[in-house]
């Protein structure tokens, strides 16, 4: 059962490992950006055990239809490698996963009952930007996503790298890069690699 959950966690989001710069774990805010990707990915291509990896913006914001708000996780992927590290696109219940057309956004069960909204709805995201500014933008319910974990539905709402990179102010930086590895029981060892 332990080996279940802890499976669940890592292919839902998680993934096997992670990189971003250090302190972001403690202060998701947009200002903890990474400084260099370009050197990242040069290492990640060249590594033999990284059978995948992809770039996120992860950041706190609001999440408001007509008939309510609440407070989301916002996290921008490159849809077409998230798909290849993580579950959340094979958990879609309704519409469609992230294509990577303009704002398009992916909601969890628990939050599309808790905002009222189907797909097709309008929702609006409200976040911090880069420049201290408040940000919001206007999203269309692509798809309904209902995971393992009812918290994790209510909390994280995805939308693609370059809506969020637009939407805060980023231009083409991330906060983080996801890995999957040829091999999970050695991902201790990678990353000392």
């Amino acid at each position: 059962m332990m080996d279940q959950m802890l499976n669940n966690q890592i292919n839902s989001y998680v993934s096997h490992i992670q990189i971003h710069k250090k302190g972001f774990d403690d202060n998701k805010v947009v200002r903890n950006y990474m400084a260099e990707t370009g050197s990242v990915e040069e290492v990640l291509k060249s590594s033999k055990f990284v059978k995948y990896y992809s770039k996120r913006v992860i950041t706190f914001g609001l999440l408001s239809s007509p008939d309510g708000s609440s407070g989301v996780s916002i996290v921008g992927v490159e849809p077409e490698m998230e798909a290849k590290i993580t579950t959340i696109k094979k958990h879609i219940i309704k519409g469609k996963y992230l294509t990577g057309a303009k704002n398009e956004v992916v909601v969890g069960k628990k939050m599309a009952e808790k905002l009222g909204v189907e797909l097709g709805d309008k929702v609006v995201a409200i976040a911090a930007a880069l420049d201290g500014s408040v940000s919001s933008e206007l999203f269309r319910v692509s798809g309904i996503y209902q995971s393992f974990s009812s918290d994790f539905d209510k909390t994280h709402i995805f939308i693609s790298l370059k809506n969020a990179q637009k939407m805060l102010g980023l231009g083409n930086k991330v906060d983080e890069i996801i890995i999957l590895t040829d091999n999970p029981e050695k991902t201790l060892d990678y990353k000392k690699e």
